[in-house]
């Protein structure tokens, strides 16, 4: 699964960022470092299963540990995901019971590990070790009371190639994190959804902003690139365009129903289809909360000749809007298509 490498030079930074190291000298860290080793992870390997006995303390050095849950035999829920200098295992170290879940990394990394005989043995001899790590599980008892959350830094990146992306922003959510999620395509910046408490409160996408930025980013959901969250206050615009305020779970649901709607409609329509009106006024016969993006839509189309793809850039909406009006249009004859690349049944 993994390959172990012994540590010669300390480097205790991530250590240092650890909430189980919380206030250690660098001193103490380098001693708890040179007790331990690191394993290099491969993409995919299992780091813990459930029902295992704990035998290992570990803290990521890089990369993501993916935390799983079976739901049935043979098939694991990812429930969360940690990044660097998160720590795992440690309550276990002094109770002595079994993993209750897997842990995995699907893009691999590195992860510091020492075992449990050590761990008890570092509580012996390192006086701060053991009350640092008392204040630890009190601080979270207190949060587990009061219902609230430990304000700590928060930060985790990796490969859309071994994350989906509804999973990384559930996370999130149930974290009740506060920072900026950054998805990058190429290396280049593509697009940030921000964060307060957990709950969504903005997002851009190129051109795109508010509530069609983040529903771009499933039209389709993004197979490649990476991506990158930091905790840190995040700005309100107090602009409606920008801002968003439905809650989480209400946007995840609307986003999955626009991606298998807008599935289904890229079967009629080709993105580099090309429509233009048939008629010098619109005659809108769908909803009415639409009515107003219609206008734009059929006025930029008598001026125009766009493919459907360079429509929604121009307009500057999600492409399950311009889809859905396109063929609305279309079926009650307001727009003909110039180049058939496809049929779309009236």
């Amino acid at each position: 699964m993994e390959t172990e490498t012994l540590l010669n030079v300390p480097d205790v930074k991530f250590l240092k960022d650890c909430d189980t190291f919380s206030g250690l000298s660098e001193e103490i860290l380098k001693v708890i470092y040179n007790h331990g080793k690191i394993l290099k992870i491969h993409p995919g390997d299992i780091i813990f299963e459930s029902d295992q006995t704990s035998d290992q303390f570990y803290v990521i050095k890089n990369g993501i540990v993916e935390i799983c849950r079976e739901d049935e035999p043979g098939r694991l829920r990812a429930v969360a995901y940690m990044g660097s200098s998160t720590s795992l295992g440690e309550l276990k170290m002094l109770t002595g019971s079994t993993y209750s879940s897997y842990a995995r990394m699907p893009g691999g990394g590195e992860i510091f590990t020492i075992s449990r005989a050590v761990f008890l043995s570092l509580l012996d001899i390192l006086p701060e070790f053991g009350r640092s790590l008392s204040t630890l599980f009190a601080q979270r008892l207190e949060a587990l009371t009061k219902n609230t959350r430990i304000d700590r830094r928060e930060q985790f990146r990796g490969s859309l190639k071994f994350f989906d992306l509804t999973t990384i922003i559930q996370t999130i959510v149930s974290s009740r994190l506060t920072g900026t999620l950054a998805i990058a395509n190429n290396q280049e910046h593509l697009a940030q959804v921000n964060f307060e408490d957990g709950e969504i409160r903005g997002a851009f996408l190129g051109t795109l902003v508010g509530e069609d930025a983040f529903y771009q980013l499933f039209q389709p959901p993004l197979k490649e690139g990476s991506f990158d969250f930091k905790s840190l206050p995040i700005q309100h615009t107090g602009d409606s365009q920008y801002d968003i305020f439905h809650p989480a779970a209400v946007l995840l649901i609307e986003a999955a129903r626009q991606q298998d709607e807008l599935q289904e409609m890229t079967r009629k329509i080709h993105p580099q289809d090309i429509f233009i009106p048939t008629k010098n006024q619109l005659l809108w016969l769908g909803e009415e909360a639409l009515m107003g993006l219609s206008k734009v839509v059929f006025e930029t189309l008598k001026t125009e000749q766009l493919t459907v793809t360079q429509l929604s850039a121009k307009v500057g909406r999600c492409s399950y809007l311009i889809y859905s009006i396109l063929k609305i249009m279309y079926v009650t004859k307001q727009i003909e298509r110039i180049n058939r690349k496809t049929t779309l049944q009236p």
